[in-house]
């Protein structure tokens, strides 16, 4: 029967892409030397149902029978359409509906009492996947009469959709408010991001919490992380960071109950060292016939692997609060032992305290490497981006009592007239009543500093005010701390905020470019938004862009000759310290991407990174530059004396104060609102 799993354990969760139906020798045998107990593959409709009503999984036995000699489960996606029925890769006809259903009867029955989980469609909610756009109405009145018939003739057998990509609410939406999770076991997301895994918790409970709206009454309703992974060709990422970023994804998708979690990918799908997709891979692509080790690994098959060991027959218990929001600690148990996984997303090593029992402590890298041991009492951590599983041969009692890390974010928005603001966000399910107090105030004089603050479990996020006594000066410092119960449980220290000349608005102008044979179009013009931001007005500059299919991005760039500094940072020397810039986005969940372009006075262009626009509304985002930032031109081109790690060289001058890139490279339109950006520094 195709269960999701439920005993907890969080090593039941592994699992892993693969792309064949015919193993290479060891190939599978390497799989499950990793630990993986899933593998995710497509069943494709149109080669098994090449003529109508004739249907060949002769390839898929092959593939299953493979499977079970090595005790791995699968997830088999039924995909995509058949151009016996459908012209285009989707299904909107009755016929297609019709045809697909028997089809996907016929691939239940088949492997009926396998084990398998049954996923309807791959990212229908983007146009590379559903023809000739996204369409949750004609996907979810496909799925129904797949769902439906797939009950009727195999009520036992696991159902799940849609493998969105992305946590896209809105789309899922439409999937729950269409009826679909009478029929789904789970709700099987894609939540890629090239920022830390982190930051999914507050996208769960968001899903959650729509799920609970709309699934019927007394229905459980899981959250599978589908497929998920991180390229080393993308910008920023090499095979080590690549290695870290699965450790990372599979705890925390522990500590949020995500019973099955797919990395994408097993191995790497092409030669190209420079193509995104050629580099998902845990192992390298050449295999070698006969060799104990099929394929050369990576760091991120290594990390899989002592995730699977280091970890087996541990639940999650808690995350503890290490004392900072960046600093991750994850608290498991398993019959007379303890492992806490501790790391840091922000960016810089950091040391922390734990109260633990005295006695012998082990510690085990992320790849396997066992780390000098340490002594019981106060334990000192030494954190960075790479997670240690630090090992209690006993159960710990003062462990067990650590302080948990409230399960909310911290974040101190920009000050706008008279007005300070923090937004609290919850991803838990209890109410949380507490205070929010300001800390480290520069350059601002506040009424009063500490806020009372009640959130109610179905309230995701709130915005807590706080009056000015005057208007905010240009440049200012400023932190929050929550306290709940009498504690301190969340700390945000204080950073500087610099407001950027008034000048750099002036004349703002945008244009198109990229691939010179594609189309494309944007528009720049200043008003009024639909709504104003949690704190200042709605004044505002629109950008509308439409693109077609390819390579295109829109540039907002100031007037004509002009060239203004960066305010707030020093007119010269390197800036070897993090600084960011922050600005408020009215987002329209159109997928894009957000960058900045700065030059810094070595001749080099700098590109932050923000979020893809995967919401609706305004957002305050974020920026960050440092030495992993894009940047090219000047010592970035290959001259001798370029640095080991080049960092920017002040000053720095605004050369792009907003760009929209298309990442997904298909037809789109879209319309953002955004205000001018401030400098951010810790």
């Amino acid at each position: 029967m195709g269960q999701i799993p439920t005993s907890g354990i969080v090593t039941d969760a592994s699992g892993v892409n693969i792309h064949f139906t015919h193993p290479q020798d060891g190939e599978l045998e390497m799989i499950r030397a990793a630990g993986f107990k899933w593998i995710r593959m497509d069943l494709t409709w149109e080669a098994t149902e090449r003529k109508r009503g004739i249907y060949d999984f002769a390839a898929y036995d092959h593939l299953m029978k493979s499977l079970e000699a090595q005790g791995l489960r699968a997830v088999f996606i039924l995909n995509y359409s058949n151009k016996n029925y459908e012209p285009l890769r989707s299904i909107t006809s009755d016929e297609g509906r019709a045809a697909y259903a028997r089809w996907a009867v016929a691939a239940v029955q088949h492997f009926r009492g396998k084990g398998v989980i049954w996923e309807i469609w791959n990212e229908p909610n983007i146009e590379g996947f559903w023809k000739p756009k996204p369409d949750v109405e004609a996907y979810v009145k496909m799925a129904r009469v797949a769902c439906q018939a797939i009950k009727e003739a195999a009520p036992d057998e696991c159902v799940v959709g849609p493998a969105s990509s992305t946590i896209d609410l809105e789309f899922l939406e439409g999937c729950f408010k269409g009826g679909l999770l009478e029929w789904w076991q789970a709700v099987s997301v894609h939540p890629y991001r090239q920022g830390g895994p982190e930051s999914v918790a507050a996208e769960y409970h968001a899903l959650r919490q729509l799920i609970g709206k709309h699934a019927p009454a007394g229905k459980k309703v899981a959250v599978l992380a589908g497929e998920w992974g991180y390229s080393e060709a993308w910008a920023n990422f090499d095979v080590s960071l690549q290695g870290k970023m699965l450790t990372r994804q599979w705890v925390v998708n522990a500590a949020n109950a995500v019973p099955v979690s797919i990395w994408y990918d097993w191995k790497d799908d092409g030669p190209d060292p420079k193509e995104a997709e050629h580099r998902f891979g845990t192992v390298e692509r050449q295999h070698f016939p006969g060799r104990a080790a099929a394929y050369n690994a990576k760091p991120a098959y290594l990390a899989a692997q002592t995730f699977n060991r280091e970890l087996e027959g541990f639940h999650f218990v808690k995350r503890i609060n290490l004392g900072s929001l960046d600093h991750h600690g994850y608290l498991f148990e398993r019959a007379g032992a303890q492992c806490l996984v501790a790391w840091t997303a922000g960016g810089v090593p950091a040391s922390v305290k734990v109260s633990v029992s005295p006695g012998a402590i082990s510690r085990v890298g992320h790849l396997g490497q066992v780390l000098p041991p340490l002594s019981g009492g106060e334990l000192q951590l030494e954190l960075t981006d790479a997670p240690v599983y630090v090992k209690f041969q006993e159960i710990d009692p003062l462990l067990r009592q650590a302080m948990e890390a409230v399960p909310m974010k911290l974040t101190v928005l920009p000050c706008a007239g008279d007005r300070a603001a923090v937004q609290v966000t919850t991803y838990g399910e209890h109410p949380v009543a507490g205070k929010v107090k300001l800390i480290g105030t520069e350059g601002l004089e506040v009424q009063e500093i500490t806020q009372s603050l009640k959130l109610a479990p179905d309230r995701v996020a709130t915005t807590v005010l706080f009056p000015l006594k005057a208007s905010v000066s240009p440049s200012y410092r400023l932190g929050a701390e929550l306290e709940v119960n009498g504690q301190t449980v969340l700390t945000v220290p204080a950073r500087h905020f610099v407001a950027q000349p008034a000048e750099l608005e002036k004349g703002l102008r945008t244009f198109v470019t990229g691939d010179d044979k594609v189309s494309g179009k944007a528009e720049l013009s200043r008003g009024t938004a639909p709504v104003a931001p949690p704190v200042g007005s709605a004044d505002a500059w629109r950008l509308q862009c439409a693109f077609d299919a390819g390579w295109k991005f829109a540039q907002v760039i100031g007037a004509e000759g002009a060239r203004h500094r960066v305010a707030g940072v020093a007119e010269a020397g390197s800036i070897d310290r993090v600084i960011g810039f922050g600005m408020w986005i009215h987002g329209d969940n159109s997928k894009t991407a957000l960058r900045l372009r700065l030059q810094d006075a070595a001749g080099r262009t700098w590109q932050p990174d923000g979020p893809n626009v995967n919401w609706t509304g305004w957002r305050f985002v974020e920026f960050k530059l440092d030495e992993r930032t894009a940047h090219w031109g000047g010592n970035a081109a290959g001259a001798k004396d370029a640095p080991a790690k080049a960092v920017p060289v002040a000053p720095l001058i605004w050369d792009t104060v907003l760009l929209l890139d298309n990442p997904a490279r298909t037809a789109c339109e879209v319309e953002i609102w955004f205000q001018p950006p401030l400098l951010l520094e810790e």
